[in-house]
């Protein structure tokens, strides 16, 4: 049995997470922004490194599950580049890191949009190559980097 902390568990995609790792016997815990109350979740702010900290140390998880949405208007206010705790993912994988916790980061196949589609499945090498248009390509591309920095 793991710890496993779902960061986003009240949208539909930590939903379906949660239930996952619960209906598989670990011990979860999930975080949001908004709906916590009514779905028993504990409320944060992926921003705030004290929050993400302060979680991951009560929480003691084995796993970090980063399921929340993302914003691509934010990424014109963050230099996700120069600071990647600047990124809600990147501020999450450091505290993953430093906690011992292993991460998942649960990325989009926006980040290929000027790839053409291929026959098979993409390796995990793989460039990514957004469509200049695709803002929310280019935003979770540049969280792929801040969580793997």
């Amino acid at each position: 049995t793991m710890r496993v902390l779902i960061i986003g568990a009240s949208g539909l995609l930590g939903r379906a997470v949660v239930k996952a790792f619960g209906a598989a016997g670990h011990e979860v815990t999930g975080t949001g922004m908004t709906r916590t109350k009514k779905a028993n979740l504990l409320e944060l702010d992926v921003l705030k490194s004290e929050q993400v900290e302060k979680v991951l140390d009560s929480v003691k998880p084995h796993v970090v599950v980063y399921a929340a949405r993302e914003t691509p208007a934010a990424a014109a206010e963050l230099d996700v580049v120069a600071d990647p705790r600047s990124n809600p993912a990147g501020n999450v994988a450091a505290a993953a890191r430093a906690a011992g916790a292993w991460m998942l980061y649960i990325s989009c196949d926006s980040v290929f949009s000027a790839t053409p589609v291929p026959s098979t499945p993409l390796a995990p090498d793989t460039p990514t190559a957004p469509a200049d248009s695709d803002q929310h390509g280019w935003y979770k591309a540049l969280s792929e980097r801040a969580v793997l920095a």
